[in-house]
C-alpha cells in the first residue's frame, strides 16, 4: 500500500513569521532514494514565480489540507505565472543530499518499494533573518512550532538567532 505521501507545498508558507525569502532546505535521506521509494519532487523554476495574493490558508501545514486543493493550488499558481508544471524527481543516492529554496514546490510521492523512507530535513536561514509578525485573516497570528523553542529577544519576539535552536553553520 502506497505510503508517505506528501502533497504539493512551499516551505515559505510554513515560515509566514521569517522576514527571509532566502531560506533553504536540506533533504537528506538516509538510504538510496529513488523514485519508487517516493522520493521528493521538485517543480522546476517553481522558486521563481510571483505567489497570488496572500491566502493564508497556506500557513496551515499540507496533512491538514485535502491534496485536490495543493493541486489545484500548485496549477493556478503555475498558470498565473504563464508556465507548466515540470515535477523533477530527484533521485538521491545514500550519502548525498538535496538542497531547495523556500519558494520551491515540493512534495513527494507513494512509496511503493516496500521499505520504509527516512530522511532528515533541516531548515537554513541566512543571517538577516528575524521574527517578523504575520496575522491571518482571522486577526490571529501565524505561529510555527520553531517560535516557541527559540529563546526571546528583550521585546518579547521569537530570537531566530538563538545558537541553541539555530547554530551558524558558516560565515562569510
Amino acid at each position: 500500500m502506497p505510503s508517505n505521501i506528501v502533497p504539493w507545498h512551499f516551505d515559505k508558507h510554513y515560515w509566514a513569521t521569517s522576514s527571509s525569502e532566502n531560506m533553504l532546505t536540506a533533504f537528506i535521506p538516509f538510504h538510496d532514494c529513488t523514485e519508487e521509494m517516493g522520493t521528493i519532487t521538485m517543480v522546476d523554476g517553481s522558486n521563481r514565480w510571483e505567489e497570488i495574493g496572500n491566502d493564508d490558508s497556506t500557513t496551515r501545514h499540507f496533512a491538514d489540507r485535502d491534496k485536490s486543493q495543493l493541486e489545484e493550488m500548485l496549477a493556478v499558481n503555475a498558470a498565473h505565472n504563464g508556465v507548466d508544471v515540470r515535477k523533477v524527481p530527484m533521485v538521491i543516492p545514500k550519502g548525498h543530499m538535496s538542497f531547495h529554496h523556500c519558494r520551491t514546490y515540493h512534495g513527494s510521492g507513494a512509496n511503493v518499494s516496500g521499505r520504509p523512507r527516512r530522511a532528515v530535513s533541516l531548515h537554513l536561514q541566512d543571517g538577516s533573518n528575524e521574527f517578523r509578525e504575520f496575522r491571518l485573516s482571522d486577526g490571529s497570528r501565524a505561529f510555527y512550532n520553531h517560535d516557541s523553542l527559540v529563546r526571546e529577544t528583550s521585546d518579547g519576539r521569537p530570537d531566530y538567532s538563538d545558537p541553541d535552536f539555530c547554530p551558524i553553520l558558516w560565515r562569510h
